[in-house]
């Protein structure tokens, strides 16, 4: 009775495979990290832009007095 033993070699494409399911691995940790900040980030510039107003009356919008800002935090 004989016994035929094949021997199969670790290439360079099996590495690249296994460096693949790693590198999946940390793109997922980092985007649960990341998509709190990047919905907060979308949602700011969509309400920036939704509200933003055009007029052509230069005083329209009224300056904001820095003496009223400064009190009411201070208060």
């Amino acid at each position: 009775m004989s016994y035929t033993h094949n021997r199969k070699i670790y290439g360079v494409i099996d590495l690249l495979g296994d460096l693949g399911g790693v590198t999946e691995v940390i793109m997922i940790v980092f985007g649960v990290f990341l998509f709190p900040v990047s919905e907060f980030s979308f949602v700011m510039k969509a309400a920036k832009r939704l509200f933003l107003a055009r007029t052509r009356e230069n005083e329209f919008f009224m300056n904001p007095d820095p003496s009223k800002k400064a009190n009411k935090y201070l208060a």
